[in-house]
């Protein structure tokens, strides 16, 4: 059985580190949000980071040694913090007042809350991590494809501008 071995080979106190640490090294993602926000359209970077979430996420599923779950983990951490400031920009160019980027932020913020609270429910009955890393990357395209539209509206309409 797969999980089996997915949860026999990385211990707590791996996962614990690995987590904390790969969190640390995941500042760097906001570094770089900084760097290319000014550079860059939206559609582009935001797009990768969307897909390397995404992959890392479904890379989760490879993860039985310490090294490989560590450094996806960093990969994924630095995407998530390149991407929220993509996501909130975003929402912050839908509107002047400001609605949409406080709507962001709150969607941000139950998804970070509903998150753990869906993934208990479907590990409830079988405890089949596997599982659940394929349906978050599925959520994690879905999103991608859903954001794709609004992100490119933004820049064509900033090109526009100019």
């Amino acid at each position: 059985n797969r999980f089996r071995i997915y949860r026999e080979t990385l211990s707590r106190y791996t996962t614990i580190n690995s987590v904390a640490s790969a969190n640390i090294i995941a500042i760097l993602g906001a570094v770089i949000a900084i760097y290319t926000g000014a550079k860059f359209k939206l559609v582009k970077p935001f797009m990768l980071a969307l897909l390397v979430a995404a992959v890392g996420t479904w890379g989760l599923i490879f993860s039985q040694s310490e090294a490989v779950y560590f450094w996806l983990n960093a990969v994924l951490g630095i995407a998530w913090a390149f991407a929220i400031p993509y996501f909130l920009t975003m929402a912050a160019k839908f509107d002047e007042a400001g609605q949409m980027a406080a709507l962001g932020g709150f969607a941000s913020k139950m998804g970070l809350a509903s998150g753990p609270w869906v993934a208990g429910i479907l590990l409830a009955d079988s405890n089949d991590y596997i599982r659940l890393i394929y349906i978050a990357a599925a959520v994690l395209v879905a999103s991608l494809l859903v954001s794709f539209y609004p992100a490119k509206e933004i820049d064509e309409h900033e090109a526009a501008s100019l």
